[in-house]
């Protein structure tokens, strides 16, 4: 996992910082077994087509109700 400082527009007082971690995850659906590469950054997935992020969970958009797997590439 990468950590980088991600700074935030404060206007008003001096620079503020905050530790964001990034990571690479693979995302397997366990019923169609459709598998995406895709970057968290934080706690949230970036913005893909067919994979969807309520909560902490992450779902296919096969119509499955069951969350997908998640695996750490390293």
């Amino acid at each position: 996992m990468v950590s980088y400082v991600l700074e935030s527009p404060n206007f008003v007082s001096k620079k503020a910082t905050q530790r964001v971690s990034t990571a690479d995850i693979v995302i397997l659906c366990p019923v169609c077994k459709a598998m995406q590469t895709v970057t968290i950054i934080g706690d949230i997935i970036q913005p893909t087509r067919k994979f969807r992020q309520i909560g902490d969970r992450i779902y296919h958009d096969c119509s499955t109700n069951q969350p997908c797997r998640l695996y750490r590439i390293t």
